[in-house]
């Protein structure tokens, strides 16, 4: 049997809207009861990775070598990541970034390299929702040569 309540921490009637109307239930468990999210579990077991073979870096927004949301779809992203390459006297700098509705969010911090070198690039924000037609992809600033890159990420499909 529930024991009735005699104090209240602070915000907990709020936290669960159970006050109503200046009324406070006499027992916690008419408003509160446990659940057991399985979500994140579901989400874990049909982890997929699309990938973009590797492509030519161009300035700006790389969107032709993005990977795209399909319709019908939305993805829960939980890492996106870049490789990229570097031959001799060609440079790039370049961020991962997630695109929606036109809108560009850096999802990473920025790689810095010079000549002859190769870098894994990984996004900091996640996990996020990504909608149909949305793009995960590289922005480059102004690469000299013909550098290198491919992308990664693993999502959770689900269909809308």
């Amino acid at each position: 049997m529930p024991t009735p309540l005699t104090g209240f921490p602070n915000g907990l009637l709020s936290l669960v809207g159970s006050n109503n109307f200046g009324e406070a239930p006499r027992l916690l468990s008419e408003v509160v009861s446990p659940v057991v999210d399985v979500g994140e579990l579901y989400a874990a077991s049909k982890l997929e990775t699309p990938a973009q073979s590797t492509f030519t870096v161009l300035n700006g927004a790389n969107n032709a070598n993005s990977i795209t949301v399909p319709a019908g779809e939305m993805w829960r992203v939980y890492k996106v990541s870049a490789f990229l390459s570097t031959g001799v006297g060609e440079a790039q700098r370049s961020v991962l970034i997630a695109t929606y509705g036109g809108t560009s969010l850096a999802i990473s911090g920025e790689a810095n390299l010079g000549a002859s070198t190769s870098q894994f690039l990984r996004s900091d924000d996640e996990p996020f929702w990504l909608l149909a037609g949305g793009r995960l992809g590289l922005f480059s600033f102004a690469p000299t040569g013909v550098p290198t890159a491919s992308l990664a990420a693993f999502v959770t499909r689900l269909r809308v």
